[in-house]
Parts: C-alpha cells; structure tokens; sequence
C-alpha cells in the first residue's frame, strides 16, 4: 500500500513590528520623541515603553510580596511583551540586558529625519493613510468618517494629550507626515479641552494613532479585563508611561487625569451607565467599570471622586488600588495583563513535507510598497506548524527560549527568526517572500534548548524503542490502541511466552516440557478485546484491525510439520505450496485439502516483541498520551534521554501547554516511569537532580501500579514537600506529579479518572476544579497519591511557623 505524503498546514498572522523603548523615568524630551515615533508607525500604539529605573521607586514596595529590582522590572516588562525589536533612547540603558544580537536599535534606526527614507524599521503611516483614501475616503460617503488633529498646546497636560492621540514630529524634514494626515483625511483641527477629550477618544472620530493602526484588529486572550478609567497624576511622566502600557497591552483604557476630574464627572457617570449591561450569555451577570489608581495617585482620593458619581448600581463600578502587575509573569492572568494578538491578516497554507523540508509564502500588508525601510525589518509573520498527521515527533509547542532558531530550521537567513509564546516570528523586508524551513522536530527542539542550557542530550537505547512504540501507533493519538492493563500483560506475555509442546515417551501421562513462543490464537485476542471495548464487536473488529495495521500484531497459520511433529508458525507472507519447518528444515506441502481453520495465531512485532513491557516503553507511551491528549494540552514530547555534562537521564521530557488560546509559557515535564518496579532511592535522587538543575521543571513519577507502596511514598513526599517552595511569585520551585494506573489506562482526564475509581477518589474527584493547571493537577495527586495535605494546608502551617519564629526572635 503506497504511503501517503505527510502534510502540515503553515498557520501564517500578518502583524506590524512590536517595538520596545526603554526610557529614563524623567526624561520628558525622550518620552516625547517616543510618542512621536510610534505616531509615525503601523500600529505603533501598541509598542511597549519601559522604565528604565537605577532602583526601584519607593511605590513599588506597598504590595505585601518582595518588591521587584529595578533589573527584574525591565526584564519583566520585555517578558510581558515579547517585542521584536528594543530601542535604546541612550545607549547605556541597555547595558546589563540580554538583548539579543541585532535587535538592539537607536531612534535613528527607526525614524531618521536626515535620510532619503526616514522611516526603517516598520511601515510608515504614510502607506496606511494613502491606502484608506484610496478604500474609504475618496469617495462621497452618506454617513461620512469624522477624522481630527488635536490641537495640543504647550503647557503641563500637553505629554498626556500627546500619549493619548498621538504627535507628528516637527521639523521641515518629517512636515510631510502631518501634512499627509491633513490631505487624506481632510482633519480638522481641534482643540484638546477637559470637556471634550473624552468624546474624541470615545466616539468614531479618527485622530493619529487611531488611524495609524488600521486594518489590526486586537485578539485578546484569558479573561478579558472590563473597560477601564486609569486614575492618574497627568503630569506624572511614570503615570502616562503606565497609561499608554495598558493600552498597548490591549487593555480598553481611558486616562482620568485629576487635573480634570471635577470636569469629567458628568462624562464618567454616562460612561459606567453605558457600560452597565447584562453579559451575552448570562443575564444575571452585569459588566462594570473598574478605576484604577495609578502609583502617583492616592486611593482615598480616587475614593472621595467615586462617591460623586451617579451611579445605576453600586456594583456597576470597581475599585483597584494597585497596578496591574505586567512585569510578573505569575501575576498577568490573575490581573488580566495577558499581551494581546495584533491581527492583520491570517491564513493556512498545506504544504507537503519533502525531504524533511517545508515550503510557504509569506504574508504581506496590501499598502506596502514593494521594496522600501532602507532594507530593514518593516513588519512581521506569525507562523504555526500544525501537523495533524500524528507523526510521533511532531511539535506543537516551542519555548521562546531556543537559541538561533533559524539554524535549527535551517533558514538561509541569519536572526530574522526566533521562537516566542505566540508563535515563530519571522521578520519581513520584501513582498510575498518565499520560504523554506527544515520541519522542526521534537528532538531538535529540545536539543537546542539543552544546549542553551549548557548540556548536551541523547536519546537513550530504551527511549530509542519508545520512539519506534509511539511511531509504529501513529503518534501520541495511537497509544489510545494500548491503555488497557490486559493488553499490555498479554503483549508482555507474548514477548515472554511459553506453550507447552507433547513429547513421545513410554509413559501415556509423561510431563510436558516448555518452550519459548511468541504467538497467542485470535481467539484470545478477540475475547479481550470485546471485553474492552463493552461486547460491541464492531468496535472490537476495529480496534483488532487497528492493531494489524500499525503492525503491532501479525497474524500466521500455525502448521504441524509431518517429519518432526512440531508446530512451526507462519505468517502470510510466506505460506505457499510448499513451506520449510523451521525446527528441521524439511519441506513439506502445504494441506490444501484439509488446511486448519482454527489455528490462526497472532505474533507481536518489532518494538511490541520487546521484553520487559518494551523496556518501559508502554508506561512513557502512556504518560505522554495522559499528559498530552487526554488533558487536552499542546506539547512537544521526547522518550527517554541522557544529558552529557551532569550525567542527568529522565524516562521523558515534554514542554506542556495547557491551551492554544492563552500565550503562555510552556512548562517543562520530566518524568520517571516504572511498569511494575518500585521507585527506588536511587530514582528519587536522580529526579532531585534534574530538580536542582532545572528549576520550576515538574517532576513526574508514574507507574502502571494502581498504588504505591509506603516507602515510595516517604522518598517521594520528601521531594513533594521541597517542590512546594515558592521559586517566583505563585510558582513552586519544582511540582512534583504522581501519576498511576488509575490515570494512565483512564480514557479520560482529571477528575473523570477518579470518578471512574470509586472510593476516596471519586469523593476527591468532586472538589477539584483544576483552575491552576499543573500546579492544581500536582497538588491533587500529591493529595490521593501520597497522602499529603493539600498545598494551601500546607501553606498556612509554614506561615504559622514563621511568624512564631519572628516573634520568638523579638523576644
């Protein structure tokens, strides 16, 4: 049968640049500038400006938690928005960060007014303004757009005005930016006043970085935080950098200078009544208005204004009293700082993998002149490799950690490529450009990213058999074939398996000796499989089939030789007139007239013939199968490997993500896996040093035993009990996962595996939630499997023991 060619489908998301700017907190004439550059580039509202602090200001410190260094602030803050490229207002700011080589620009890199081309790196806003004449504005329209040019005057409130609207920059040299806004879109000149800034930025009035942002549509992800008014000091530089923060996050913000509050009192009641309105799909719910005070403000008195608002309910409006955390990696989903997806256009393309390679073009913006940006970077393709083809080195997720990955897909270019929570980035400088990519492998993946990490990974011999389990099934679906506890031991049996075979003797009752064998008759592979697939033949003739075609089973006549009497199996292959027997080598004729009917037989093959449960392989198999299909996760998994330099060795590794739709980081899975072994001391102190060398990792234990023995679960509640230290923020230092029969042969995840157990599990099973993903997952099998107290018990003993010993010390 010929095989079919393996095809991927390339996931492609056309977006502007993300841009970074690091800024001293002062510098008024820096911000500015910054403001207006990104007033003269695609969607540059959505670029990120970063303080760049010498030490964490004093308001950093009102939260309970350790306040973060300075240093941390700026790495959390390139973390939380991911951009593609960093400009430097002064050179010595970046010193110190891992900025990556050729991504560290100067303003001039990116607006020059002296060159021919002024604008580099990015589109200019010329282009878009050209193209939505020609599509919008041309024409005479019966509801026709209103577009303005704030007028902003040079007094204290002019960077905030200037933050919210956007300003083109002055000087003969850039005045044809301006006078480009005018003519396309006929502005009209406004003032900026407390009574009307808000109709501007409310309303469907087009103003500069509004309409510099065409065609990008925003997909946000997690839970969507609700419209909200920033309480601010408007002449605070910090202030208006936290401001325009929220927004290029995605955050739909509006600045509530109190300056001006007592003028928009009246604005701000209609606003929450607005906005006061049942959700979609439960009426019983409203949505509200959050306030939140910014760090130069004070909460009493954002308080004080609140209480003068007219208000429909008193639940319509919130109050927060803190920022919202960006630059802490564990605090963006519970404060709802998640980045969002700059969208401008999205396609798929299915492309067939051709010694090992894949072929696309990219996507281009409709406006762009074809060659242009002085031959750099001008916008950017978000590129998914999904491979639905099963294949049992397919990846799904990539760490933005992996190091020049345009060597790893052998690229032809040089760091125009690098992998971060959204996707493979690759920069864009031509139209329509055609690509060819090396299909990224799991291996590779995770090569390049020990590598980084200072070790060098090979795959083991027993992980090497895993790899040709998982292959022979089709991949990490496949392994649905082999989760039942009968299959595997009748699989093991006949690795191991012994028949008893008659020998002639004096004695009519004389013993039978055993021989190795490797066949068991169809009968007995059928009555298990209709008993595991509930008596329903069909499914069980499927799911026999299944076995056959992934060549896990053989099927052969079974032959008594007329010469020596012995049976000799046979397989399809090579039945025919004639055959040989295998035990003496005589020819002999196949019994045409009267050929057996029952003696059909079933050999495992290739991996499946593996003694010892395939070296393990089944357990792997399993626990990536649990890990990956049956929670519903994306993941890029590899077998058992070695990892040269500390001599650490795991049974598996996976870089798990729970779900496409939150960008998250993925995390590292290391795992042990025993069939019916205990987990020796030896074991543990192996996974203890891939704790210590890999922190934040989850550390997995997993066993096709149903439970575990007492002195497996004092070595590894020792490890559990370490793990729950606190590494950053919410995360443990290393979670450590237990995961046993129960929810390897379960055809369905947490809690259903436990329901389906009965007894104490299923009782478990109806308080857990699983809201905190691996963590939550970690902390219920701790619970049922070791007999641990839960993780926030736990908790508030390790408080109490600290705060007795504080006091015993003031003592």
């Amino acid at each position: 049968m010929k095989k079919e060619p393996r095809t991927v489908i390339v996931h492609k998301r056309l977006r502007p640049l993300r841009i970074a700017f690091l800024v001293r907190p002062g510098d008024k004439s820096s911000l500015r500038r910054i403001i207006q550059i990104n007033t003269c580039l695609w969607g540059g509202r959505f670029n990120a400006i970063i303080p760049v602090y010498k030490k964490t200001p004093s308001r950093w410190t009102e939260r309970l938690l350790r306040a973060p260094s300075a240093r941390e602030i700026v790495s959390g803050y390139f973390d939380a928005f991911e951009p593609d490229f960093v400009v430097a207002m002064d050179a010595s700011l970046a010193d110190g960060l891992k900025i990556p080589k050729g991504r560290l620009l100067s303003p001039a890199d990116v607006l020059d007014p002296g060159a021919d081309e002024p604008t580099s790196h990015g589109v200019e806003v010329t282009e878009v303004f050209s193209d939505l004449y020609q599509r919008k504005f041309q024409f005479l329209r019966r509801h026709p757009a209103e577009v303005v040019l704030p007028l902003i005057q040079n007094h204290k409130m002019s960077l905030l005005l200037a933050a919210c609207f956007g300003e083109f920059p002055d000087g003969d040299q850039l005045k044809y930016l301006k006078t480009s806004y005018k003519e396309a879109f006929d502005a009209k000149e406004v003032k900026v006043e407390p009574g009307n800034i808000w109709k501007l930025l409310i309303g469907n009035k087009g103003y500069p970085l509004r309409m510099g942002s065409a065609w990008i549509k925003v997909q946000r992800h997690g839970w969507v935080a609700e419209p909200a008014l920033f309480y601010m000091d408007g002449t605070s530089i910090l202030d208006i950098i936290d401001f325009w923060n929220l927004r290029a996050i995605g955050w739909q913000v509006l600045p509530l200078p109190r300056q001006w509050a007592n003028d928009l009192i009246e604005d701000c009641s209609k606003f929450i009544a607005h906005n006061y309105v049942p959700y979609r799909h439960n009426k019983a719910l409203m949505h509200g208005i959050t306030f939140v005070c910014s760090r130069s403000s004070s909460f009493d008195d954002l308080k004080k204004f609140s209480h003068r608002l007219k208000s429909p309910d008193q639940r319509a409006i919130s109050l927060q009293h803190w920022y919202p955390r960006m630059w802490d990696e564990w605090a963006r989903d519970k404060d709802h700082v998640i980045r969002c997806d700059l969208v401008a256009e999205e396609s798929d393309t299915e492309t067939t993998v051709r010694d090992e390679r894949i072929r696309f073009r990219d996507l281009s913006p409709d406006f762009v002149e074809k060659f242009g940006g002085r031959g750099s970077p001008r916008w950017t393709n978000v590129i998914e490799i999904r491979d639905y083809s099963g294949s049992a080195d397919s990846t799904s997720v990539i760490p933005s950690g992996v190091p020049d990955l345009n060597r790893t897909l052998e690229t032809f270019t040089l760091g125009d490529v690098w992998a971060t929570r959204e996707g493979i980035v690759v920069t864009c400088k031509h139209v329509n450009w055609n690509h060819s990519w090396r299909l990224p492998t799991a291996f590779r993946i995770f090569h390049a990213w020990m590598k980084e990490k200072g070790f060098e990974l090979n795959i083991s011999s027993p992980g090497k058999i895993a790899s040709q389990v998982i292959r022979a099934l089709g991949g990490i679906l496949g392994i649905d074939l082999l989760a039942n506890e009968e299959i595997l031991n009748l699989l093991n049996k006949m690795a191991h398996g012994q028949i008893e075979q008659e020998i002639s003797g004096e004695r009519d009752r004389e013993a039978k000796s055993k021989v190795r064998a490797q066949t068991v008759p169809r009968k007995t592979w059928w009555n298990l499989l209709l008993k595991v697939n509930r008596n329903y033949p069909q499914a069980a003739e499927r799911h026999l089939n299944s076995l056959i075609s992934c060549k896990v089973l053989r099927v052969g006549l079974k032959l008594q030789c007329p010469e020596c009497s012995q049976h000799t199996w046979f397989d399809l292959d090579t039945l025919s007139e004639s055959v040989t027997c295998e035990r003496c080598l005589q020819d002999f004729s196949f019994p045409s007239s009267s050929p057996p009917v029952d003696e059909w037989y079933y050999r495992a093959i290739g991996p499946f013939s593996v003694e010892n449960y395939a070296q393990g392989s089944y357990c792997v198999a399993l626990s990536l199968r649990f890990l990956s299909n049956t929670i519903n996760a994306e993941t890029t998994c590899i077998p058992s490997f070695n990892l040269k330099g500390q001599k650490l060795e795991a049974d598996f590794g996976i870089f798990w993500r729970r779900s496409q739709f939150e960008r998250t980081d993925p995390i590292l899975i290391l795992g042990e896996c025993k069939t019916h072994d205990l987990f020796e001391a030896k074991d543990v102190r192996r996974m203890k040093s891939l704790a210590e060398a890999f922190p934040g990792a989850v550390i997995a234990f997993c066993t096709l035993r149903k439970q575990l023995e007492p002195v497996e679960k004092k070595r590894i509640t020792q490890l559990a009990q370490r793990g729950r230290r606190h590494l950053r923020a919410d995360m443990w230092h290393n979670p450590v996962l237990i995961l046993t029969g129960i929810e390897l042969f379960s055809d369905h995840g947490p809690p259903y595996c436990w329901q389906d157990a009965g007894g104490s599990f299923a009782q478990f099973a109806n308080t857990y939630r699983g809201h905190d993903e691996i963590q939550e997952l970690c902390d219920a099998t701790q619970q049922l499997h070791l007999g641990m107290e839960s993780y926030w018990d736990w908790l508030e003993k390790e408080r109490t023991k600290r705060q007795v010993r504080r006091s015993r010390k003031k003592e």
